[in-house]
């Protein structure tokens, strides 16, 4: 949020931010992951970041998955399990 234009893209695993500071990121390429048993930075964190984001920029390069029944390091492992979080990165 400090620098949004200093990355090409971002990946927030099990993040938290302020809705408020939506607009700051909206435009950025994001793929956000969070555990829905999170017990440690609770999911609504990202839910709510997601849907800011959306509603600021409706058309916003923007994916969410979260982990069906993952606590907080399952947020971390399924991200880097992710094949596809890869694919464009190598291009």
């Amino acid at each position: 949020m400090q620098k949004p234009n200093l990355f090409a893209a971002i990946v927030p695993i099990a993040g938290f931010g302020s809705p408020k500071d939506a607009k700051l990121i909206a435009s950025i390429p994001t793929w956000a992951f969070h555990g829905d048993k999170d017990n440690i930075t609770s999911v609504e964190y990202t839910r709510n970041m997601v849907n800011a984001i959306k509603k600021v920029n409706p058309s916003a390069p923007i994916e969410y998955t979260e982990v069906k029944d993952g606590g907080h390091a399952h947020s971390w492992l399924n991200t880097f399990k992710d094949k596809d979080l890869f694919v464009g990165m190598a291009h």
